[in-house]
């Protein structure tokens, strides 16, 4: 495994975790715990990480939160866990506590014109089968895309220069190979003990 920090030492990552008097552990849904999938709907846990998450949480001492750009009720057709873990929806907008409670979070007036103003936006410029509508958001989706496809998306975002956008597809402890690698780097007797 590599890392951006050459001085990182997992062993001693896994010491000061497992020492911890709090643990928290946050990972995101698509790309991290899963593959990237064109169709969001076949976008499943990668194997053995539900069984993991599972044990992690029955151990009661780290409090497990599963974050994602969808809507709780699309995360929770995509696990099968025996109880549910903490999620946070809609980027943040709604949050599933596992007493089952839904937490919607007002979205404020002027987000929601922005939002309504940037959809039109996507229309004129032809993007909408790039678009995915949330309830508090908007995102731009060209994973699995031709590059004539990609180049369609950077050509019409340059109406909003000076700011850059770029597709990150291999990152490390900053996505799915660097969150992924760790989660399945973690040594069993870790997961014991947690």
């Amino acid at each position: 495994m590599e890392f951006y920090n050459e001085d990182f030492l997992i062993d001693g990552f896994f010491t000061r975790v497992k020492q911890a008097s709090q643990r928290v552990l946050m990972m995101d849904y698509d790309g991290t715990l899963t593959p990237s999938h064109k169709n969001r709907d076949k976008a499943v846990l990668y194997d053995g990480i539900e069984e993991r998450l599972q044990r992690l949480m029955e151990s009661g001492h780290t409090r497990l939160i599963i974050i994602s750009g969808r809507v709780i009720e699309d995360l929770k057709q995509l696990l099968d866990f025996d109880t549910y873990p903490e999620m946070w929806g809609v980027n943040g907008a709604q949050q599933y506590l596992p007493d089952e409670n839904i937490i919607r979070l007002n979205i404020p007036r002027r987000l929601a014109e922005d939002l309504a103003e940037a959809e039109k936006w996507a229309k004129k410029e032809q993007l909408t089968s790039f678009l995915e509508k949330k309830p508090a958001g908007l995102a731009l989706h060209w994973q699995d895309r031709t590059d004539e496809e990609k180049e369609k998306v950077q050509n019409a975002m340059k109406k909003f220069e000076p700011c850059k956008f770029t597709c990150i597809s291999d990152p490390l402890f900053a996505g799915a190979d660097g969150a992924l690698q760790l989660a399945t780097d973690m040594p069993e007797e870790f997961l014991e003990k947690l």
